[in-house]
């Protein structure tokens, strides 16, 4: 619902907002032409790199992801492994490490990551590369020795 789903919709000194009795009631408010802009932008940008590619690129980092982040002492990963199940997200623990904490310290740090349950969930993207997938391991080992 938006400001467009009353009748005379420009008298903005009302004070009765009820829905209009029409199907005016299911107009929407103002369209999101900058989220439009953007998500033009963004399609046009994977179709320009073709999806193969992109594919390729989100399961190669995956891949770096689930070799790099066991060898990192304390890291378990919580995501499945086996080829057919990978996918552009990976998660890990570190057991004994507040979740909160580590994703605080790599939000600082400037990585986009999530916190889901006692994990910390990765999404790398085909724009991403192998230099920034290893600066992101060595930030995470640097940070789990400072013991956050």
């Amino acid at each position: 619902q938006g400001w467009h789903m009353v009748d005379n919709a420009w008298n903005f000194q009302r004070s009765d907002w009820t829905p209009s009795a029409s199907a005016r009631r299911f107009e929407a408010g103002s369209p999101n032409s900058l989220g439009h802009a953007a998500m033009h932008a963004s399609v046009r940008l994977l179709l320009e790199q073709g999806m193969e590619t992109v594919e390729r690129r989100i399961l190669a980092n995956t891949a770096q992801l689930l070799e790099r982040l066991p060898a990192i002492p304390g890291v378990q990963l919580a995501s499945r492994t086996a080829v057919r199940r990978r996918s552009g997200i990976v998660n890990f623990t570190v057991p004994g490490q507040s979740p909160g904490q580590i994703h605080r310290r790599l939000a600082e740090a400037g990585v986009t990551c999530a916190r889901r349950g006692d994990g910390i969930r990765l999404s790398p993207h085909f724009y991403q590369g192998d230099d920034e997938i290893e600066r992101f391991a060595r930030l995470l080992e640097k940070l789990l020795q400072e013991r956050l």
